[in-house]
């Protein structure tokens, strides 16, 4: 699983993993994406129960139901009933193939930063316009920021210190995800998830875009953002576009943030106190 995935919204490639069944028409319920979605809840779902069980020094206590404290916030591990009205809104919000009745909450981005922050993402299309209304809401916002870095500001202000509970957030726009395959039902959409938990990113998942040309445009876009200031935007990568050229099958991956799981193991809210190697933590942190 990749390390790149432990960085906040790291547009680095996960360890990829080829998609076998691939459909002519997108169907989440099938498709690895999905499976990869389902794996992800069972297997952080083990991990959190076990660490339930280890806090309350008890071996008896079903992970489904499993609950801790994290930093003062109780977190439920067994998730809430899978007939909530609000995973209907979307085709990636399917019933999911999940080992008990219980599900982690799935939810957009769209949706997300409607509920936490009362702002209509349709409403402001472009960087110029939400960088507007982010403004007038008292947000700092980092100078020749692109639409994608403003989402993720507003993300970063609004959602993310919301999602406490384990929580999948879906449906990022092609601006946040330069690497990502556009959905196919809406193209200013792509295929991907993230898993939250104690209001932080715990796992990143997408399908691979393979199409050289869109990747070659969005790596334009990218370097036009880098050199207008922003550190975080992507560089042309010339030979994984050769490569795409050449042709690359439907590709998908999952990464986890092993260090953000520590963070909770350990009741940590700095990553530095969780990472292994002295080096990388700064002399002042």
């Amino acid at each position: 699983m990749g390390a790149g995935i432990t960085q906040k919204r790291s547009t680095r490639r996960p360890l990829p993993l080829p998609l076998i069944h691939q459909l002519p028409a997108p169907d989440f319920q099938t498709t690895p994406l999905r499976r990869l979605l389902d794996l992800a809840e069972n297997l952080l779902r083990q991990f959190l129960g076990f660490l339930a069980r280890f806090k309350i020094r008890s071996p008896i206590v079903a992970h489904e139901f499993a609950q801790f404290d994290h930093l003062s916030e109780a977190i439920d591990v067994g998730g809430d009933d899978r007939n909530q009205d609000d995973r209907s809104h979307s085709a990636l919000l399917a019933e999911p193939r999940c080992t008990n009745d219980m599900i982690w909450r799935r939810i957009t981005l769209h949706d997300a930063l409607r509920e936490y922050g009362e702002l209509e993402l349709d409403e402001f299309s472009t960087a110029e316009t939400l960088r507007a209304e982010l403004e007038r809401r008292g947000l700092e916002l980092p100078p020749n920021a692109g639409y994608g870095k403003l989402i993720d500001e507003a993300m970063s202000f609004y959602v993310e210190p919301k999602l406490i509970q384990p929580t999948f957030l879906m449906d990022y726009p092609v601006e946040l995800s330069p690497l990502a395959k556009r959905r196919a039902d809406n193209p200013r959409l792509v295929e991907r998830w993230e898993v939250f938990i104690g209001g932080f990113e715990a796992g990143n998942a997408y399908t691979e875009l393979n199409d050289p040309i869109d990747q070659r445009v969005r790596f334009e876009e990218q370097a036009r953002l880098k050199a207008a200031g922003d550190d975080e935007a992507e560089l042309i990568d010339d030979d994984f576009l050769f490569a795409l050229e050449h042709g690359m099958p439907p590709t998908g991956g999952f990464g986890m943030g092993i260090d953000r799981l520590l963070m909770i193991l350990t009741e940590q809210d700095s990553i530095r106190d969780v990472i292994l190697f002295p080096q990388l933590k700064s002399v002042k942190g």
